[in-house]
């Protein structure tokens, strides 16, 4: 029996979707066990650990930029064993002048794995992460080989709809968007527009042309997204 795209293409998604919440449980499990070492060592606090590892981020060398990148995910995500960045930073705890301008220094990484965490990342810092915007959008702007990139576009519209609440450009740009060739980067494009919360004229006309997408996740996506905007 043929199995239908949309069914392969839909397992798929979900298959991707639950391997990353399991990436990322480990991640965080791992940030505390590899704190938990260094403060043996004599490092201190969780603060210092991570500022370490931006260092490292920041570095050269890249082995230890992507284990650097591994660690700040893990520690912007919830969990009762971690510390959470993104809680940090925006009680002030950290500077956002600290921690912001190096994850987007990531994003124009060569390193792919580098680009992708530190867009989810940036995603999990929230609203401090806003001055990311602007970086973002540009890899959603850029479709030029969507069998490499749309990973990239993908995270990013994802990354946007966690903090972008509100933000008339973000929502201009991603609606835009719904026109990407990559499927996968028009489901999650519709997903961040509902998030986003953006009532304009032109954001609501390409939403309802998204409701007729060859795709079925992103007609579905789409009509949720208009459903949260009415």
């Amino acid at each position: 029996m043929k199995v239908p795209r949309r069914v392969i293409r839909s397992a798929g998604a979900i298959l991707f979707g639950l391997a990353a919440v399991s990436v990322a449980a480990g991640m965080a499990m791992g940030f505390a066990r590899a704190w938990n070492d260094e403060r043996r060592a004599g490092l201190g606090s969780a603060e210092e650990y991570l500022a370490a590892q931006l260092r490292l981020l920041a570095g050269p060398d890249p082995m230890q930029r992507q284990r650097a990148v591994d660690q700040i995910y893990a520690s912007s995500r919830p969990s009762p064993h971690g510390v959470r960045l993104g809680d940090r930073v925006a009680a002030g705890g950290w500077p956002y002048d600290q921690v912001v301008p190096v994850l987007a220094g990531g994003i124009r990484s060569s390193d792919p794995y580098l680009r992708v965490t530190s867009i989810m990342t940036l995603g999990e810092l929230g609203p401090c992460a806003a001055s990311a915007t602007l970086d973002l959008l540009e890899v959603i702007g850029d479709p030029r080989d969507p069998a490499d990139s749309h990973q990239f576009r993908m995270k990013s519209a994802n990354a946007l709809g966690k903090f972008a609440r509100g933000d008339l450009r973000v929502a201009a740009a991603l609606a835009e968007a719904l026109s990407d060739p990559a499927p996968h980067v028009r489901w999650d494009v519709a997903e961040a527009l509902g998030q986003i919360g953006v009532r304009d004229g032109p954001i609501l006309e390409a939403l309802g042309r998204a409701t007729t997408d060859p795709d079925e996740n992103v007609r579905r996506s789409a009509a949720r997204a208009l459903s949260q905007l009415r």
